[in-house]
């Protein structure tokens, strides 16, 4: 016969409950006790496997990778092989990683923001390098697809020990003569601001179909 005291531990042990956290891990509590893990780590997992660390790539083949990478784009979009000097340019995109994942670049974006807000840089970038030396200016009579007549300047001149061909303007006429094209040149110079005086002009015609 069980004794009163042995009853009122049973009846006891029944009304109590455990500690939460005592004997279960934080994945298996489901108390809503305020005792125990603190409730932003109840529904926390004690991961018990073992992490195999990641190999290390030498940094010769991760060189090789990009090269290839790069090779392998100027091979698909048909560029000439002398971008493959311009390598600053890829240098200078990579310093903000964040800035050029977010980069979205559409035809229509990109001919508005190259016709009024890049070449209008250019332009007056390449107008201050006028001002440091000698120059040719260029001029390329064509017919555009519509049958306008469009006269291109280009401009050449040295810049850190190379020839470079820079595009300075455009503008159309409505017949391309001697008179019109002098005129036109005349208002670029003077636009411009461009001393006249060391500046050599080349012109020949070429007609676009």
């Amino acid at each position: 016969m069980k004794s009163s005291k042995h009853m009122s531990n049973v009846k006891a042990k029944k009304d109590n409950l455990a500690l939460p956290g005592a004997s279960q891990t934080a994945a298996q509590e489901k108390s809503s006790s305020t005792y125990g893990l603190h409730p932003m780590l109840s529904s926390a997992e004690i991961s018990t496997e073992t992490r195999i660390p990641r190999s290390l790539i030498l940094s010769i083949d991760r060189v090789v990778n990009s090269d290839a990478m790069f090779l392998s784009f100027l091979a698909e979009k048909s560029l000439t092989f002398s971008l493959a000097l311009d390598l600053q340019f890829i240098r200078r995109m990579s310093h903000d990683k964040k800035a050029l994942n977010c980069i979205t670049m559409h035809h229509t974006s990109a001919s508005y923001k190259l016709r009024f807000g890049v070449s209008k840089i250019i332009k007056e970038n390449v107008v201050e390098d006028f001002k440091k030396g000698k120059f040719s200016l260029n001029i390329d009579n064509s017919t555009s697809n519509s049958n306008e007549k469009v006269v291109t300047v280009l401009a050449n001149y040295l810049k850190s020990e190379k020839i470079v061909t820079e595009h300075l303007q455009s503008f159309s006429v409505d017949c391309a003569n001697s008179a019109s094209l002098f005129m036109g040149f005349v208002s670029l110079i003077d636009e411009n601001a461009i001393p006249f005086i060391i500046c050599y002009l080349c012109y020949w015609t070429c007609v676009a179909s």
